[in-house]
């Protein structure tokens, strides 16, 4: 039902921000939350988080994190959820602004799984498909992006013990590597 809402209602000029990247994060969720070896309570929570977090793109790309958790209590209210579990979801949607700051290990773990990609084999071509979609909305020169990207890096920090153990190493590899590509 939510994968099909956002598969036809996402902006479809998007190129990052798309069903892919939360199909993704919904993927990496699961996978640290088993590792972080929440309850299976908490992993289907964290899951319906992945499968909101970016939801608010389709209304209002600028405030996306307030307005999806807007929406989630809406639906989950109307679904019968409990105030404490929608507050949960919504804390785990609202956590995954930029800069990030969870509070728990469950908004931690969205967190990671959102950003996951920076301590991947794949950083590269999902990286150009945010550039692509950044210049929907104005012009990045290739030093403009790599200055970015460099310091996006270089104050980014995973939380979980899972991602931090899986991603870091990748991580700064890439880091030292755009180093080296910046104009001095």
């Amino acid at each position: 039902m939510i994968e099909d809402y956002l598969l036809h209602h996402l902006p479809k000029d998007y190129t990052y921000h798309t069903i892919e990247h939360i199909r993704d994060v919904v993927k990496q969720s699961e996978r640290i939350a088993k590792k972080e070896k929440i309850s299976k309570e908490d992993v289907a929570d964290v899951k319906l988080a992945a499968w909101l977090h970016d939801i608010g793109y389709i209304w209002e790309p600028n405030r996306h994190e307030a307005r999806g958790a807007e929406y989630a209590a809406t639906i989950l209210t109307a679904l019968n959820f409990p105030t404490q579990k929608i507050n949960k979801i919504t804390g785990m949607i609202l956590a995954t602004k930029i800069p990030q700051s969870p509070k728990n290990i469950l908004e931690q773990i969205i967190c990671d799984a959102d950003l996951d990609y920076l301590g991947r084999d794949d950083y590269a071509s999902i990286s150009l498909l945010l550039l692509q979609e950044l210049r929907l909305k104005k012009e990045i020169s290739e030093d403009d992006w790599i200055n970015l990207q460099h310091s996006f890096l270089s104050n980014h920090s995973y939380f979980t013990k899972t991602a931090n153990a899986t991603r870091n190493t990748a991580k700064a590899k890439l880091l030292a590597s755009i180093k080296k590509n910046l104009k001095k």
